[in-house]
């Protein structure tokens, strides 16, 4: 008998490619990618069969590893295997901003605030949990106060006191990939996929210049350079 109600692969099917991001603002607006940490194979490709047409998903087998992942490519939101909660890592994974789905029962106890998702789940709960969750952060970026400005990413507008400056399509695009990763640096590829699309050939310079036009429009206490690691937006008010 299946657990989950269908009939997955015996191996991970691999990653689907991160898709054009959909036009910012959205309340729906889909996550970009998605960590599945501490999951047996059959499970992640159950996963991933849900998910990988419309979400980036990436797999850690282990808390250390998963901790390397969300520093690197931001996830926005993690589904974590319940038999992990017991590593040592656990707690500092749940500290994070990101978004805990648990999957399964166990006696520890999870940290902080989080869904748990018990077995057997089909497709259709996934992908319930995962459009819920999308709206939510989603909804929590609509309006980003930083430094005076407040960023509509809805309304494609940037307002600090009397001034109002128009958005366009690329600079929310930069700002909102910024503002998702709450004040950790994203990489210049992060960025150059989110304002240019997935198929963008890297181009520092470009990015470079690009960057700098966002700095001279709102500040460098709005956007920062962090070398060797790109580039972050300024602490949330």
């Amino acid at each position: 008998m299946n657990p989950f109600h269908t009939h997955a692969p015996a191996k991970p099917l691999p990653a689907t490619p991160a898709q054009k991001p959909a036009p910012v603002g959205r309340p729906s607006e889909p996550f970009e990618s998605i960590l599945l940490v501490g999951l047996p194979a059959e499970m992640s490709g159950f996963f991933q069969l849900a998910l990988g047409k419309r979400y980036t998903c990436r797999c850690a087998d282990t808390l250390r590893l998963a901790l390397q992942l969300i520093d690197i490519h931001a996830p926005q939101l993690v589904f974590l295997a319940a038999d992990a909660l017991s590593s040592p890592e656990a707690a500092q994974l749940c500290a994070q901003a990101t978004p805990v789905v648990v999957l399964g029962e166990s006696a520890v106890p999870i940290p902080g605030s989080r869904v748990r998702l018990l077995p057997p789940f089909s497709l259709q709960q996934i992908l319930q949990v995962t459009d819920a969750l999308a709206r939510r952060v989603s909804a929590s970026l609509q309006e980003y106060r930083i430094d005076g400005w407040q960023l509509d990413f809805a309304a494609h507008t940037a307002r600090k006191e009397d001034l109002c400056c128009e958005l366009t399509p690329q600079e929310s695009a930069a700002l909102l990939c910024l503002a998702r990763r709450d004040g950790r640096p994203a990489s210049n590829g992060e960025l150059s996929a989110a304002i240019w699309g997935p198929d963008h050939l890297g181009d520092d310079a470009a990015l470079r210049r690009f960057m700098g036009h966002l700095r001279r429009k709102f500040g460098s206490a709005v956007v920062h350079t962090c070398p060797g690691q790109g580039y972050a937006l300024g602490r949330r008010i």
